[in-house]
C-alpha cells in the first residue's frame, strides 16, 4: 500500500505549480483561490448583541473547491496551510484548517516570504501552529469594515438615490482628496517680483538671483535701475563643498506602487497584480510589506554580486522604517540577485520584466555607495546688492550607475573671492504663487502611508473603488473629486467625523497592530469603536433621514 502524501494548500494555481516542483512527489499542492469563507454577501453577518460574533459562510462558487480540498485531506498524512504570510492569508488558512480538523487529520501552518527551494523546504519542515492573534486582527478589520460599510452605505444610497458605498479607509482617502480640492478652490495667488542676472567669468556664463523679493513692480523696477547703474560686480563670498546623495531604501509596497506609477504609468492595482505574479513565479519576495529590511543571508549574496560581478563598492546600510510599519516581512527584493533582467528576456511580458528590473536595480542600489557632488555657492555683490549663484556637478556616480535618478545639476565655476565678474544682463521677472496640486495616485498612497492610514494590502483597492462609485475622476493623471464625491464626503464629515478623520483611522490601524501583537483584545476594540461613538453618530444620521 502506497504511503500517504502531505497536502499543501496555497492561494493561487501559479504558486501551487511553483511549490509543487520544489516539494516533489511526496506532496500534493492545491490552490484555494483566496477566501473560501467570509461574511455573507447580502446580510450583515455580525451579531452585535452576541459580542460581535461573526457569521462566516462559504462564498458563492467556493463549495466545489472546499470539497476537493477535503477529499484530498481525507487521504493525506497531514495538511500544511501555506497561504500568504500576512493577516489575510492567516485567516484564509485558519478557516480551511478548522473544517479539515474535523476529519482527524493533523493541520499545520507554514509561512515563507519567498518561493525559493530553501525558503519553502525550511518553512514546511518547521511548520507549526496558526497565529491566533493575527487571525483575530484580520477578523477585527473585517468586522470593522463591515460595520462601517453595511450601516452607512444603504443610507447614503437612499439620500442620493443611487448605489453608493462608504468604507473606513476609502472614506478617509476621499476626504483627503476633497480637502485638497477645497484648498485649490480657496487659493488666492500672490504676485511677487524677482531680479535675475547673467554673469561671465573666464568665458564661462552663469546665472544668479537677487536674494531680496519684491511685492510690487514699481519697487522691483527701481531696484533694477539702481543695480544697472553699477559698472562692476565682485565675488564677495565663494564656498565649495562636497555633498552626498544616499541611495534609496529597498522597495516597500507603497514605494513600489509610487515608483512604478511615476516611471511606467502603472495604476497601483496593476503594479500589485504584476508583483503578485512575479512572487508566485518565485522571482521576488512577498509584495505586501511595509519593511525595508533585508535578510543577512541575502545581504551576503548581494555583497558578492556587487563587488565581483559589478565591480562596485558594497555599502551595508540601515534604513529608517516608518513608525507605522509592522515590519513583518522583508522588503520587496529579487529571490536571487544573480537572476539578472537579461536572463529573463523573452520569458516575461514587457510589463513584468520592467517591474522586475526596477526591483532588481533598486535592491542593488540600496547596498551601494552614495552619489557625490561638488556644490558651489557664490555671492556676487553689485553695489549694496547681493546675487546668489548656486551650482552642482556630479563627481562620483555611486548608486546612480545602477539605479538612475533625476538629479538637477548646473555647472558653475569656482571663483576665488575678490574676483570681478562681467554682468551680461540684469532683468526683473514677475512670479505668481501656485495653488497646491491635485494628487496623483502615487502621491495619494504616499500621503496615506505617511498619515498611517491603511496598510500595504489596502492601497491598491482604494482608487478603483473611488472611481467605480463616481466619487473621483482622473483628470490629466490627477485625482479630482466629482460633485457627488464632494457631497458624500461633506455628509460623512458632518455625521461621522471620526470615520473620515485620518488621525482616527490611523489610530485604528495601530490598534489592529496591537491585536496582532497580543496587546489588545479584538472584541474590546470592536466594543470601544461601536459603543464609544459610532452608534450615536449612526442614530443621529438615521434621524435626519426620517425628516
Amino acid at each position: 500500500m502506497a504511503s500517504k502524501k502531505t497536502l499543501v494548500i496555497v492561494e493561487s494555481p501559479t504558486k501551487a505549480r511553483t511549490i509543487s516542483r520544489i516539494l516533489g512527489k511526496d506532496f500534493i499542492v492545491k490552490a484555494c483561490l483566496g477566501h473560501i469563507f467570509d461574511l455573507p454577501e447580502k446580510r450583515f453577518g455580525v451579531k452585535i448583541e452576541k459580542d460581535f460574533e461573526p457569521e462566516f459562510v462559504i462564498l458563492k462558487g467556493k463549495k466545489k473547491i472546499l470539497n476537493e480540498i477535503l477529499s484530498f485531506a481525507k487521504n493525506s498524512q497531514k495538511v500544511i496551510m501555506a497561504t500568504d504570510p500576512d493577516r489575510e492569508g492567516e485567516a484564509i488558512g485558519w478557516h480551511i484548517a478548522k473544517v479539515i480538523s474535523g476529519l482527524n487529520v493533523p493541520v499545520f501552518r507554514a509561512r515563507f516570504n519567498e518561493i525559493t527551494k530553501n525558503a519553502v523546504l525550511k518553512a514546511v519542515e518547521n511548520s507549526g501552529e496558526f497565529d491566533e492573534n493575527k487571525v483575530n486582527a484580520q477578523f477585527a478589520r473585517r468586522i470593522l469594515d463591515r460595520i462601517v460599510g453595511y450601516t452607512i452605505s444603504p443610507n447614503l444610497s437612499r439620500i442620493f438615490k443611487q448605489a453608493l458605498s462608504a468604507g473606513r479607509v476609502q472614506s478617509t482617502a476621499l476626504k483627503i482628496i476633497c480637502d485638497r480640492e477645497k484648498q485649490i478652490k480657496n487659493f488666492v495667488p500672490k504676485v511677487y517680483y524677482t531680479i535675475h542676472a547673467e554673469f561671465e567669468w573666464n568665458q564661462e556664463t552663469f546665472k544668479g538671483i537677487l536674494t531680496a523679493k519684491f511685492e510690487d513692480k514699481e519697487t522691483a523696477q527701481k531696484v533694477l535701475k539702481e543695480i544697472e547703474s553699477y559698472e562692476k560686480a565682485k565675488v564677495s563670498k565663494s564656498e565649495t563643498e562636497l555633498s552626498k546623495l544616499a541611495p534609496p531604501p529597498p522597495f516597500t509596497t507603497s514605494t513600489l506602487q509610487e515608483t512604478a506609477g511615476n516611471l511606467f504609468g502603472f495604476r497601483a492595482n496593476q503594479t500589485m497584480k504584476i508583483a503578485q505574479e512575479l512572487y508566485e513565479q518565485g522571482l521576488i519576495t512577498y509584495m505586501r510589506t511595509d519593511s525595508t529590511r533585508i535578510s543577512q543571508e541575502f545581504l551576503e549574496q548581494l555583497e558578492r554580486f556587487i563587488t565581483a560581478s559589478l565591480g562596485m563598492k558594497f555599502s551595508k546600510r540601515s534604513f529608517k522604517t516608518s513608525q507605522t510599519a509592522q515590519d513583518a516581512h522583508e522588503c520587496i527584493r529579487p529571490t536571487s540577485i544573480y537572476r539578472t533582467p537579461q536572463t529573463l528576456q523573452g520569458k516575461l511580458s514587457k510589463e513584468k520584466l520592467a517591474l522586475y528590473e526596477l526591483i532588481w536595480r533598486r535592491t542593488i542600489a540600496s547596498a551601494t555607495e552614495p552619489a557625490e557632488f561638488e556644490k558651489v555657492k557664490l555671492t556676487i555683490s553689485v553695489g549694496n546688492y547681493e546675487f546668489l549663484v548656486k551650482g552642482k556637478r556630479m563627481i562620483h556616480e555611486g548608486f546612480i550607475k545602477i539605479y538612475p535618478v533625476s538629479v538637477e545639476t548646473e555647472e558653475v565655476p569656482s571663483i576665488p573671492e575678490g574676483e570681478e565678474v562681467k554682468v551680461l544682463r540684469i532683468f526683473a521677472k514677475k512670479n505668481k504663487t501656485s495653488p497646491p496640486q491635485r494628487f496623483t495616485e502615487p502621491q495619494l498612497i504616499r500621503t496615506l502611508e505617511k498619515l498611517g492610514v491603511g496598510r500595504p494590502s489596502t492601497y491598491a483597492t482604494i482608487l478603483p473603488t473611488l472611481l467605480k462609485r463616481n466619487y473621483v475622476k482622473v483628470v490629466r493623471k490627477r485625482l479630482k473629486p466629482t460633485e457627488l464625491g464632494m457631497a458624500v464626503s461633506e455628509l460623512l464629515e458632518r455625521f461621522f467625523p471620526e470615520i473620515v478623520s485620518p488621525e482616527f483611522t490611523a489610530k485604528l490601524e495601530k490598534n489592529l497592530d496591537e491585536i496582532e501583537e497580543g496587546k489588545l483584545n479584538w472584541k474590546k476594540l470592536l466594543r470601544d469603536f461601536y459603543f464609544g461613538g459610532f452608534l450615536n453618530s449612526l442614530l443621529k444620521f438615521k434621524e435626519v433621514l426620517k425628516d
